[in-house]
Order: C-alpha cells, then structure tokens, then sequence
C-alpha cells in the first residue's frame, strides 16, 4: 500500500479529504477502481472522503464552499476536538 494519498482538497487536522470528480478523469474503469482503493487506504488512516461531481463545483462554487464549510464543522463535532489515537495524516492538497 502507498504511504501517502494525493486529495483535491485535504484537512489533515480533521482527516477530511474533499474530492471533485470529474468524468473526463472518472470515465474508466481504472480511475474509477483507483479512487476506491485510494478510498479505501484513506479510511483505514481514519479519514473521511466526501465526493462532489465536478460540474455541480463549477455550476455553484459558492454552494459547494458553504457546503465544505459545513462538512468541516461536522467533522469537528464528529472527532470532538481529538484526533484518531492511530490516525497519521498523510494526504497533499493538489489543484
């Protein structure tokens, strides 16, 4: 397994990783089987993946913000302020 995942969007402090998913990237089945082991290696380090679709980002980036915004905040209150005792962030904020 990769010691490290590459995210869109990552909040190490909270092991929360925003990903925007295109179809020009998400149209294979090997992308596709790639997000769901990286998916997969990220939820064994404790870390939460949310995804959105890409043209629904570009449609309303505001909403999409607001609604990051409150995915932090619900995270926050999820953890209660502590981190997972073996939980390593190990995700890079891309784009």
């Amino acid at each position: 397994a990769a010691d490290h995942a590459v995210v869109d969007i990552a909040f190490p402090a909270l092991g929360l990783a925003i990903e925007i998913d295109g179809f020009t990237y998400h149209s294979d089945r090997e992308a596709f089987r790639r997000d769901r082991k990286r998916d997969q290696r990220l939820a064994l380090l404790c870390w939460k993946v949310v995804r959105f679709a890409a043209d629904e980002v570009l449609a309303d980036p505001k909403g999409f913000a607001a609604t990051v915004e409150l995915l932090v905040a619900a995270r926050r209150r999820e953890l209660g302020g502590q981190r997972p005792g073996s939980w390593t962030p190990t995700a890079h904020v891309v784009k």
